[in-house]
Formats: C-alpha cells, structure tokens, sequence
C-alpha cells in the first residue's frame, strides 16, 4: 500500500474529501481510486489474499457439509457435546477482543477524552466486527439460521442460557451498528 501512495498521490485512503473538496464517491472509495483491473492487479499481488482465498476455498464447502449434514460431518461432535472450538474461539475469543469499540467511544463520549478521538472509530469496526463474527459463530455452532429470533422471541425462556446469549450478542450488535453509522453515512 506504502507503494501504491508513493505512485499515486491523492488516492481516498486518508479522509472523506478530495483535494478539490467534493466528497469522494463511493466506488473510488472501494478500489482506491483505481480503475478495476489496476484494483485486481494490486489485490493479486498481495500474498495474504491468496492465504485468505485457500481459508475461503476450504471453509465454504465445510460449512456448506456443516448445514447439510450436521455438526458432527465437520467437528466429530455429537448431540451431547454440540458446543464446539467455533463457540470457544469466537465467543471466548472474539467478544472480549471486540469489547474496544466500547471501552473507547466511553471514554471519547462520555469522559470527553479527545486525544482517543483518532483511534475511536476503529475500535468501533474492530467491536463491531468481533461481535459480526460471534453471531456467524453462533450460526455455525447452533445451526438452523432461519431459527434465529426463536429464543429470543418465540420461546422466550429467560432461564434458557441460549436466551441470555441471543439477547447479549444481539443487543451488543445493534449497539455497534448504530455506533458505526455516522462512519458508514460520510
């Protein structure tokens, strides 16, 4: 990227203005101000995309084999013991590392720390993202995606600790993506 700046001045990666003043629009924003092939050439040629792709290329067809025949097709888990290393890692692992999007707008909004202000909106992508990925946990682990909002609404047992999770991470969620709005909307 150090390079691509170095080529190409004035590319949108640093504000929400142009050098004229107008507002960049939103696909310059997304490839950088490049042209496609120019954003596919630069994509390719970062080796951490191609480890992603092969994590993509395995993961897709496992969660589909997931879906299709169950939890224990992929973990070797059974009905006893269906909570598994997604829910360990992306609960136990992912919420408390996300828990900066509120540590931080707290202490930017509320005790009027300013100096936090240039960080402050990306410990709330970071909250935000971690707490994304905890509900895809979630979805991979418990399964029936479609079933959603049922502890949470239609079997509403406040005693069940699957309740008590659902209105946690759905809750913590929809505080992020209000928190992230006033990003997403410049």
């Amino acid at each position: 990227m150090k390079t691509l700046v170095n080529e190409r001045a004035g590319l949108p990666i640093d504000g929400s203005r142009a050098e004229h003043g107008s507002v960049w629009p939103l696909k310059e924003k997304l490839l950088l101000g490049l042209s496609g092939s120019a954003y596919l050439a630069q994509l390719l040629r970062n080796p951490m995309n191609w480890v992603l792709a092969v994590i993509l290329l395995i993961g897709l067809p496992l969660l589909g084999q997931r879906y299709l025949f169950g939890l224990a097709a992929v973990t070797h888990g059974s009905q006893d013991y269906p909570w598994g290393l997604l829910l360990g890692f992306g609960l136990f692992g992912m919420v408390p590392l996300s828990a900066s999007g509120f540590l931080l707008s707290t202490t930017v909004e509320i005790f009027h720390r300013k100096d936090f202000l240039p960080i402050e909106r990306l410990a709330l992508l970071n909250g935000l993202l971690g707490y994304f990925f905890a509900v895809i946990y979630l979805l991979v682990d418990l399964g029936m995606p479609w079933r959603l909002t049922y502890p949470m609404l239609v079997s509403f047992g406040p005693a069940a600790v699957l309740f008590l999770v659902a209105w946690h991470v759905a809750t913590y969620l929809s505080v992020q993506i209000a928190e992230m709005v006033p990003a997403f909307s410049e």
